[in-house]
């Protein structure tokens, strides 16, 4: 059986992806590339039925009658030792090679990955050009279908089943063609390398020009709420990295926060407590998060034990218990301070105080927002003054509420602005699911 989190972990990135192409297209070295400059996972279909032949196990003599004529081995072998070398493996994204080579072994592929193919990576090479590399490659491969008339048969299988994979594919507007016609070796990969990379559209959030109004190093803030999937968190994590590689050139400092709604609800946290939920958030470049009335849905047990294994720091200013039981300042602590060039701020995180919007078995104790937030800015303060970060008789440069958007129009924010109407807020902008 796969493991779950395995699964939960590849598929929070999407990316099952079926590399198709040619006989000597350029496929395996690719990969290999790939896999060396990102860390995923490649499974070669090749390689792995050419290494059971050499295992001499009791289908080595039938695999070797199939590679030998140039035909396909029949799937179930061939499935039976991709799903081992998958469940072997801890990488976010597999990069299977050779494999749907017919059309009946795309659902094979589906039920293999345990999600559909995100795209076919295809290899675009002339036949005639890929016989010359071939029979080349057979000079020293030492390959048993790396002679005439193998190579032969095999392109009559290709043209025949394989192809067909990729027009079925194409159809469906998932095949991203590379030409590996011409080029070296890195100038193919430059082209193959583009369509892994994260990429947003210009003029985003993410990566907006230094606004005209900063002065030294500016802040900006990325801040997704409410996931509840984890498909949300892979546009969220490209936005971050996006944000934080323009940041250098506009001396900027980013961080990244998730304000609340983070473990649930979601139908996966009803099944497993919220860890898939926790793994998928510790992947997703988030550096600081708040909470949300959801959270509490777990109980305080299930609350403490999602925390404990939580990344990104838990900034919890004023959820003092759930179920009469405290939540620690050592798994959420109730500020933070944050280096701003040379200046600093102090974030607070504060979750909804309305309390009859929670289960009356919870009985949270929460100190409304308007009564701690003095606390937060004074305790943060205190620390940065400590620490000798700034001078005794200084104030930190700025406050950073989580709180949810949709508190927007309640009186906690209202209590924000009247306690702190006097600090600056440096500029920020905010990233939403797709982004």
């Amino acid at each position: 059986m796969l493991n779950i989190y395995y699964l939960l972990r590849r598929c929070l990135f999407n990316l099952a992806c079926s590399v198709l192409g040619g006989p000597g297209s350029g496929k395996g070295t690719q990969c290999a590339k790939l896999a060396e400059t990102f860390g995923y996972l490649h499974i070669s279909a090749g390689d792995l039925l050419r290494a059971e032949v050499k295992s001499g196990s009791p289908t080595s003599t039938l695999i070797n009658s199939y590679i030998r004529d140039g035909k396909i081995v029949p799937y179930e072998i061939t499935v039976g030792l991709l799903k081992k070398a998958i469940d072997t493996s801890s990488a976010d994204t597999v990069l299977v090679d050779g494999f749907p080579r017919a059309l009946d072994q795309i659902d094979e592929f589906n039920r293999l990955c345990a999600t559909d193919c995100a795209f076919v990576l295809f290899f675009d090479c002339p036949e005639d050009l890929l016989i010359t590399r071939l029979i080349k490659r057979g000079e020293t491969s030492g390959r048993a279908d790396d002679n005439a008339e193998s190579i032969k048969k095999r392109f009559v299988t290709y043209r025949e089943q394989s192809y067909p994979v990729i027009e079925k594919y194409d159809a469906m507007g998932k095949v991203k063609r590379v030409d590996s016609s011409v080029g070296t070796i890195d100038e193919v990969f430059s082209q193959v390398r583009g369509l892994f990379e994260p990429s947003l559209p210009t003029g985003t959030a993410a990566t907006a020009p230094r606004p005209p109004s900063a002065h030294g190093t500016f802040l900006r803030i990325l801040t997704i709420n409410d996931v509840y999937t984890l498909e949300n968190y892979p546009h969220f994590a490209s936005a971050v990295v996006a944000a934080r590689e323009a940041a250098v050139a506009l001396d900027c400092k980013v961080i990244s926060t998730l304000n609340g709604d983070f473990l649930s609800p979601c139908v996966l946290t009803a099944l497993d407590g919220g860890r898939a939920m926790v793994q998928g958030l510790n992947l997703a470049e988030v550096d600081y998060v708040g909470l949300g009335n959801h959270e509490l849905d777990l109980g305080y047990e299930g609350l403490n034990a999602r925390l404990s294994e939580t990344k990104p720091t838990v900034v919890n200013s004023n959820l003092i218990s759930v179920q009469g039981r405290t939540i620690s300042n050592d798994i959420a602590p109730n500020f933070a301070t944050i280096q701003i060039g040379d200046r600093w701020a102090v974030m607070g995180g504060f979750v909804t105080d309305d309390t009859s919007i929670y289960a009356p078995f919870l009985k949270p104790k929460i100190i409304p927002v308007d009564e701690c937030l003095n606390v937060a800015w004074n305790s943060g303060m205190t620390a940065l003054r400590a620490r000798n970060e700034i001078d005794n008789t200084a104030l930190p440069d700025l406050f950073i509420p989580m709180t949810q958007p949709a508190h927007a129009s309640r009186s906690d924010n209202g209590a924000i602005d009247a306690h702190f109407s006097n600090l600056h807020f440096s500029f920020s902008r905010s990233v939403r699911g797709a982004s």
